[in-house]
């Protein structure tokens, strides 16, 4: 290349002529998204990310690079490869958040209980005086 001249460049040899390509880097450019955001790193052969203890699969394509979750509701989120959005994810609640779910059904069973307990009673000694009425 920087010796034999070629006549389709006048003569010139090729290193007289070659300009290093505009075009952009192959670099992995790391995105920058809002703070309140989450950011994972999917990884994995078949291409995942963890939230809170749950793993979701994203794609192969993206191993080794980030995406962003950005908040719609509580379990809502979008998925971002950089400005590209890739759709919806519906999270599923962390542990601790069943738990809370669990407990508050459960104590609000305990509390409801006794009433339909009651009630119950009430309305089995009521067939009983009838049937004794009847007899």
């Amino acid at each position: 290349n920087h010796v034999r001249p070629h006549e389709a460049l006048g003569g010139k040899v090729p290193a007289d002529v070659y300009e290093p390509s505009k075009k952009r880097s192959m670099a992995r450019h790391r995105y920058v998204y809002p703070s309140n955001w989450i950011v994972r790193r999917v990884y994995g052969a078949t291409g995942r990310i963890s939230v809170h203890g749950n793993v979701y699969p994203i794609g192969r394509a993206l191993v080794g690079y980030h995406v962003a979750l950005e908040p719609l509701t509580a379990l809502q989120w979008r998925i971002w490869f950089g400005d590209v959005d890739l759709g919806p994810l519906e999270l599923s609640p962390s542990k601790p958040e069943l738990d809370q779910a669990c407990q508050h059904f459960l104590d609000s069973r305990s509390k409801s209980k006794p009433k339909k307990a009651r009630k119950r009673q009430a309305k089995k000694k009521e067939d009983e005086d009838n049937n004794d009425k009847n007899v």
